[in-house]
């Protein structure tokens, strides 16, 4: 289960004035899950999260085809990871690690105080120290900027299909994960510009309705209709 501690961490949003740049990224696959790809690349779920903030709490929204963010170039990607299993605590992990419990907590904020919300599955950092994302993603004010991808989204209509556990965290079951879609977004705008024309018939010719009459022109018509 992905957590929906992480969820608001990864405040959804697009692009501002600030570029980052992914180190590596992923194609989203058929059959892919959100913490089962942190597993796969050895990125964590909140980094995973944090930096594709459009993919929903439920990780339900990949597409086949999208590119995921997996680290930035700023040095704040943390490539040490661990898959929680059946009884594991924070203690057990640091011990395992050989890591101070402040990098673990500040690595992962996800984790509460009594560490009694970790999951089986989850994919935590655990590096030797700290790794900060730009505060521009970790800020919950609604003003996420999206990161630089090498290439533009693959948007399809196809959802990358996956068998989804119940909410239970029951170890080997896929994980509904973060909040994720894509990375990089294409914003296309246009503009319309409407100019009304102004026709003149003879009293002999048989009015017209189009559909670029303007409102006016409808009723004058609807006036002369009533009247015969």
């Amino acid at each position: 289960m992905f957590f929906a501690a992480v969820a608001l961490l990864a405040t959804s949003v697009l692009a501002t004035t600030s570029t980052y740049t992914c180190s590596r990224n992923y194609t989203v696959v058929a059959g892919d899950t959100c913490d089962g790809i942190s597993r796969s690349v050895s990125v964590s779920t909140y980094q995973l999260a944090t930096l594709n903030p459009v993919i929903d709490d439920a990780c339900s929204n990949l597409e086949i085809g999208e590119n995921l963010c997996l680290g930035l170039t700023d040095g704040s990607d943390c490539e040490t990871t661990y898959t929680v299993a059946g009884g594991d605590s924070c203690d057990a992990i640091t011990s395992q690690f050989s890591i101070n419990s402040t990098y673990l907590y500040l690595n992962n904020p996800q984790i509460d105080g009594a560490c009694d919300n970790i999951y089986v599955g989850e994919v935590l950092c655990v590096g030797n120290k700290v790794y900060q994302l730009p505060a521009a993603f970790t800020a919950d004010n609604g003003n996420a900027p999206t990161p630089l991808i090498g290439s533009p989204v693959v948007s399809t209509s196809t959802v990358a299909t996956s068998t989804t556990a119940a909410a239970a965290n029951v170890a080997g079951a896929p994980t509904p994960g973060v909040t994720l879609v894509s990375v990089t977004t294409v914003t296309t705008s246009s503009t319309t510009t409407s100019s009304a024309s102004s026709t003149t018939t003879s009293s002999s010719a048989a009015p017209t309705t189009t559909a670029t009459d303007d409102g006016d022109e409808d009723c004058e018509d609807d006036g002369d209709d009533d009247s015969s």
